[in-house]
């Protein structure tokens, strides 16, 4: 039986998805370990501070017109990264938060 997290990587898997990117943070363990089990189809890219992580997704959004993808953690892991999703948002590049809590 699958739970959310293992879901949600699945159907990043069948999204054709290469890379995640993000930090690792207690609130998205879940998440990571379902990731885990794609190491070898998905790559989960590490970043120093969660804005860069969403910057990262968006250009890959842009560059290769599929979306990017970036893990963040809840409370100010997900805050720091809103000035990124903002931008994404506003230039319509095709982009996937996920912040699991």
């Amino acid at each position: 039986m699958y739970n959310v997290a293992q879901a949600s990587v699945e159907c990043l898997y069948r999204l054709g998805i290469k890379r995640v990117y993000g930090l690792i943070g207690t609130s998205i363990l879940d998440f990571i370990d379902a990731l885990y089990s794609y190491r070898d189809r998905i790559r989960f890219i590490t970043t120093r501070h969660e804005q860069v992580a969403v910057s990262m997704a968006d250009a890959e959004g842009r560059l290769l017109e599929s979306p990017g993808v970036a893990a963040v953690h809840v409370g100010g892991g997900f805050f720091n990264s809103l000035i990124s999703v903002g931008i994404a948002y506003r230039d319509n590049s095709p982009m996937i938060l996920i912040q699991e809590a």
